[in-house]
């Protein structure tokens, strides 16, 4: 089973360059563009008074998370961030009930909230201490599953020392970008 992802660049977007983009930046959110621990912002406000000043004209500013729209939004609510050109959001392809059976399996595993979960994304939380066991547990128990049905072919990415999420071999940030820059 192959995946496909379906991105949108809009012609506003490309037309608002004056050919093609002097520069692109492509940033995570989480401890990356912002600094949760930092409440006052100051290193993402300096970014953004940067990139206002110096680049937006002529270059592309891209978010690239593993955060569902719902909860992108509510961090904006939060956070001083820029609009960017382009957000890449929850990626990848169906995920069978295999998944959710197996992942059942583990008490360790707290399902994130609904709004975090989607189609082609099954997403928990999971304590820094039980995590690199729950992931070899879980991958091989996955991969045994696979062996019964072809088409299970997923990968679990671990991120923030808390989440774990569960999506298609063939689906996340990397490619969702290499789909992007082929496109723009």
């Amino acid at each position: 089973m192959s995946w496909v992802l379906k991105m949108r660049v809009d012609r506003p977007i490309m037309d608002r360059l004056d050919g093609s983009a002097h520069l692109i930046i492509v940033s995570d959110l989480d401890f990356t563009m912002v600094d949760h621990l930092d409440p006052d912002n100051l290193g993402l406000l300096r970014f953004n008074a940067m990139w206002e000043a110096y680049y937006r004209q002529d270059s592309l500013l891209v978010f690239s998370t593993g955060r569902s729209p719902t909860i992108y939004k509510q961090l904006r609510k939060e956070k001083p961030l820029l609009t960017p050109d382009i957000a890449i959001m929850s990626v990848g392809t169906e995920i069978m009930e295999i998944v959710t059976e197996e992942t059942a399996q583990f008490p360790e595993l707290t399902p994130q909230s609904e709004t975090e979960q989607r189609p082609h994304k099954v997403s928990f939380f999971v304590e820094k201490i039980e995590a690199l066991k729950v992931i070899r547990s879980l991958s091989e128990r996955l991969e045994e599953a696979w062996g019964k049905i072809a088409f299970l072919d997923v990968k679990l990415v671990y991120s923030n020392e808390t989440a774990l999420d569960v999506l298609p071999k063939g689906a996340g940030k990397g490619q969702a970008l290499a789909y992007l820059l082929e496109k723009i």
